[in-house]
């Protein structure tokens, strides 16, 4: 099948190579008088625009970052000639996007990606017709539309309600499993049956032009984080806002320990042994941590959060997309297409494989996978991991397949300042938990990130957007 569809995948997000940043960024520029001082949990996109408002006005701020990088979930690396954004990858609409405007205000060089041509291959290796595929996008809108009627039940019960009135043949019942796992499975980063049938009623997107940087995501990152003080290793035990002060205690390394940064971010039985090494103290404090870090209590609160803050962290669920990014000598591939994949009798081993040719002219394969096929990839070593890619491919060229000159793989799922890819709507949810997520706790205590935004959860420029909110709000409690 060659067309142009519905640019879902483009939701990418996500995995966990980085570039090693330094403890401490250059000094904010001297100010006449502090306004107040704050500090901020956390180094990935929503923290660090909240500190660089703040600091630019007037606020003394540090941000204490696990990690030994900053960016969290926004990672670029160099891979093959070129910047491979292993976290999130795209800004979503051009129009009235604060992300995209601030990329633009600083000069940052964006790429739109168009509608090039997708190849779909069924089972004998022949091309899906796009009068084929038309019959599944016809199905889709009839979902999205009967999604109001039925917004609690899960995605897949809502699939099987309506599917089982279609009279498909086998071939389009292949045809519909891959538009379920292509369109809606991978991008939305979760089986269809641990979503609900209401993530079809908003793609979280702004209108106008998607684009990508060529430089990487991480260059609007590096702008961010320029006069930032920053405290890489420092793990937070505790956040006491009991008093006019919050007073967070910490754990900080010299370097980061594999075990010791697992037990710090899992929460298991060693965690306990952990100790407060160092203590800070401001007039407001500002999370942005994951909420699947949240959601295992790795950082506990005094006096502990509201019930309804609580119900938020423990409602608001985790996705997981991870992709394997390969080089080869050369482009075996349609040249010309933007993704192609090959369905499957089992949905969920479908892969997406995005041509990155046709965008920077280099022979390189991006391979999308999301749910538990996702997850299940993490365990493979890097040689089943690549023996598993060459079988893939030849299975759709049938063709031997050449071993990649690099390869390099993501794994948000087990990353242990992650825990997972971004928010999901599971079956029953409320979308009130967002807004809950994101309000402030006695004035003093705030809260940032993808899980704060009921409209643009799970993108790059929500968590852009939320650290937008948390500045104004930080900024306003102090009058």
């Amino acid at each position: 099948m060659k067309q142009s569809r519905r640019k879902f995948i483009e939701k990418a997000v996500l995995a966990s190579i980085g570039f090693t940043f330094f403890n401490s960024c250059r000094k904010p520029d001297p100010i006449d008088k502090q306004k107040g001082s704050v500090i901020v949990v956390g180094a990935g996109i929503s923290g660090l625009t909240a500190a660089y408002n703040l600091s630019k006005n007037g606020y003394d701020v540090t941000i204490l970052e696990a990690n030994k990088r900053i960016g969290g979930r926004i990672l670029s690396a160099d891979f093959g000639g070129m910047k491979a954004d292993l976290g999130a990858s795209w800004i979503h609409g051009s129009i009235k996007n604060p992300l995209y405007d601030f990329a633009k205000k600083h000069n940052i060089n964006t790429i739109q990606t168009k509608e090039e041509p997708t190849y779909i291959f069924d089972l004998d290796g022949e091309d899906i017709t796009l009068d084929e595929w038309n019959v599944w996008t016809k199905f889709l809108n009839k979902l999205v539309n009967e999604s109001y009627n039925y917004p609690n039940i899960s995605l897949e019960n809502l699939i099987q309600k309506f599917w089982d009135e279609e009279v498909l043949s086998p071939k389009l019942e292949r045809v519909f499993n891959g538009g379920i796992r292509l369109e809606l499975e991978i991008p939305y980063s979760e089986d269809s049956r641990k979503l609900a049938a209401n993530v079809l009623q908003n793609d979280g997107y702004y209108k106008g032009k998607h684009v990508i940087l060529p430089k990487g995501m991480s260059s609007i990152i590096d702008i961010l984080a320029l006069n930032e003080k920053i405290k890489l290793n420092t793990f937070v035990t505790e956040i006491d806002y009991s008093g006019d002060k919050i007073i967070v205690h910490t754990t900080e390394l010299a370097e980061n320990e594999k075990n010791r940064a697992c037990n710090a971010c899992h929460g298991n039985q060693n965690a306990s042994h952990l100790n407060s090494d160092a203590i800070y103290k401001a007039d407001r404090v500002l999370v942005t941590v994951p909420i699947n870090v949240l959601k295992n209590e790795n950082i506990t609160f005094e006096p502990k959060l509201p019930f309804t803050k609580k119900e938020a962290i423990q409602n608001i669920q985790m996705g997981t997309m991870n992709k394997v990014y390969m080089k080869f000598d050369n482009v075996f591939w349609p040249s010309d297409s933007r993704f192609f994949s090959k369905l499957k009798e089992n949905r969920s081993e479908i892969i997406e494989f995005m041509n990155m040719q046709i965008i920077n002219q280099k022979p390189i394969l991006i391979a999308f996978f999301g749910g538990y096929h996702a997850k299940r990839i993490e365990s493979f070593s890097e040689n089943q991991l690549m023996s598993y890619m060459q079988s893939e491919l030849k299975d759709i060229f049938n063709i031997e397949i050449p071993i990649p000159t690099e390869i390099k793989r993501t794994k948000w799922h087990t990353s242990p300042f992650s825990l997972g890819s971004y928010p999901v709507i599971p079956p029953g949810f409320d979308n009130h938990l967002f807004t809950e997520m994101a309000k402030p706790v006695a004035s003093k205590l705030f809260f940032a990130g993808d899980a704060t935004e009921k409209i643009h959860y799970a993108s790059a420029h929500g968590a852009f957007k939320s650290g937008l909110r948390a500045f104004n709000e930080i900024q306003n409690s102090f009058f």
